[in-house]
């Protein structure tokens, strides 16, 4: 059984959330009320050590709780993680160098992206940003949605859409993140949905 077929069951799966934004801290929060095991990982260790701490986002997401249940952990800490999906919540001009950072330590787990944006220098997706660094073969799977973050951190009902060249991947990927408030649709179009998240702010 691949590990993109093994997300797929029922059981409790261990998640780590790459970005410890707004968006980041978000989709840790879903994960974790859907009942999975959950890391955190932000940029520094300044930022890993006050969301500890305080247990709250040290900007955005005013009044929301993050559980003790979700692990807080910096980018120094990534080799201890043991996780079977990756989610990527890293700006996309900034997602290369993010993961050529981590490179080894994350090669043969399935991504799931919600990195909205195109690479400048490159004019590649995320998707294309990720098997270029992690290699052509990785299973990868893109959310986007018309989402902001303070409402659904905030308990307010959202939808979103997960797509995946990967057969089986969006169906894992949204059986970690529904819930009865979030809704999760499938898509096999990667690269359309890829492409939405990143014009729909400029057609807005």
């Amino acid at each position: 059984m691949s590990m993109t077929e093994a997300l797929a069951d029922a059981t409790p799966r261990q998640v780590a959330v790459l970005g410890a934004g707004a968006w980041g801290t978000t989709l840790a929060l879903l994960a974790a009320e859907a009942g999975h095991t959950v890391t955190l990982v932000a940029h520094s260790a300044e930022a890993a050590g006050f969301m500890r701490l305080h247990r709250r986002h040290p900007i955005s997401l005013p009044g929301v709780a993050i559980p003790d249940s979700i692990r807080i952990v910096s980018v120094v800490d990534t080799p201890s993680i043991r996780t079977e999906l990756v989610i990527l919540a890293i700006p996309a001009q900034k997602l290369r160098i993010a993961l050529t950072t981590l490179n080894g330590n994350f090669r043969d787990v399935p991504i799931l992206s919600a990195v909205k944006g195109i690479e400048e220098a490159t004019l590649l997706r995320p998707s294309e940003v990720v098997r270029s660094v992690l290699g052509a073969s990785i299973p990868v799977a893109a959310l986007s949605g018309p989402n902001l973050s303070g409402e659904i951190a905030n308990g307010q009902p959202a939808t979103t859409v997960i797509a995946s060249d990967t057969p089986g991947l969006a169906v894992a990927c949204a059986r970690i993140l529904r819930s009865h408030r979030f809704r999760v649709y499938l898509s096999d179009d990667l690269i359309g949905v890829e492409l939405g998240g990143a014009l729909k702010n400029i057609i807005a």
